[in-house]
């Protein structure tokens, strides 16, 4: 068990903060500390099968939340203002069970392969306000369940030359029973092949081209597919210790700065602030400096 305090500054203070006119944050000394129970299991087996090795590892876990802090807000609809306030909210658990696979094949262990499953299932308590609609944070909650599977194989040509292609697919399933909430059943995709080799001269390269894709959200937007390529090369020279990288991503200008997720309130609209394409260059200096001995004969 863990327990988390109310941060004076941000939950406790009492002092309204009005740099923004219509968006005023108050504290709430009423609150209470956190308390969140872990429960993780963990069981794993290495075995041979001939010339295969195979490493197979389950594990769950269950978490519980009491008391936790969330922000909710009351709406003023003359002024159009919003005063925000930390409140305490029960209760929020999630668990999860999960199991892997890595196999070693052939008498070399030159292919390698991966697989991943993973259930989950999140009860999500929080605060929403409808504006218009009573204008007073109440408790929404959510219901989430979650499905995953990775697959991958890889060979390796050499110890630093190999090549790999890899997917997987989730689902997701968000459910409420208010009636502005909007049930989401969500499939998420992504699948490539990547590419790690030393070429002439010592020129170490990277690169990976992949796929990513969503089905089910509502706003179309979220429902696209994305072809990403990456890529890294490098060389280092060993006097004066120098090592240069050029970096590739998002080369085919594909992602853009607005994504969609599911999280344990439902769907998530996310706006980043970022370069998602750029070319970047790096000169690394490695120095050591030796120390100096002293002592007597």
């Amino acid at each position: 068990m863990s327990e988390t305090l109310p941060d004076l500054l941000d939950h406790l203070l009492t002092l309204p903060d009005t740099y923004d006119p219509l968006n005023t944050y108050v504290g709430n000394t009423a609150l209470k500390r956190a308390q969140s129970h872990n429960l993780e299991v963990r069981y794993s087996k290495i075995g041979q099968k001939g010339n295969n090795y195979i490493t197979r590892s389950l594990n769950a876990n269950y978490n519980y939340v009491y008391n936790a802090i969330a922000r909710g807000f009351t709406y003023d609809p003359t002024t159009g203002k919003r005063t925000f306030m930390p409140q305490n909210v029960n209760v929020n658990q999630f668990a999860n069970v999960g199991y892997d696979t890595y196999m070693y094949l052939g008498k070399q262990e030159k292919i390698q392969f991966l697989g991943k499953t993973n259930l989950g299932w999140q009860h999500g308590v929080d605060l929403i306000t409808i504006v218009n609609e009573g204008n007073l944070p109440t408790k929404n909650v959510v219901e989430n369940w979650s499905v995953q599977q990775k697959l991958g194989v890889a060979y390796f040509f050499t110890q630093s030359t190999y090549l790999s292609v890899s997917g997987g697919v989730s689902y997701n399933a968000a459910r409420s029973q208010k009636d502005y909430f909007v049930n989401q059943d969500v499939w998420s995709y992504q699948y490539g092949v990547t590419l790690k080799a030393t070429l002439p001269w010592d020129i170490k390269l990277s690169t990976d081209l992949k796929v990513y894709g969503n089905r089910g959200f509502t706003d179309p937007a979220g429902n696209k597919d994305k072809l990403v390529w990456n890529a890294r090369i490098s060389r280092s020279i060993k006097r004066p210790n120098l090592t240069f990288i050029i970096d590739g991503f998002d080369m085919l200008h594909q992602l853009s700065n607005r994504s969609f997720t599911i999280n344990s309130q439902g769907r998530t609209e996310i706006y980043r602030n970022a370069l998602p394409s750029y070319f970047l260059a790096h000169v690394i200096w490695h120095f050591n400096k030796p120390r100096k001995l002293t002592g007597t004969n």
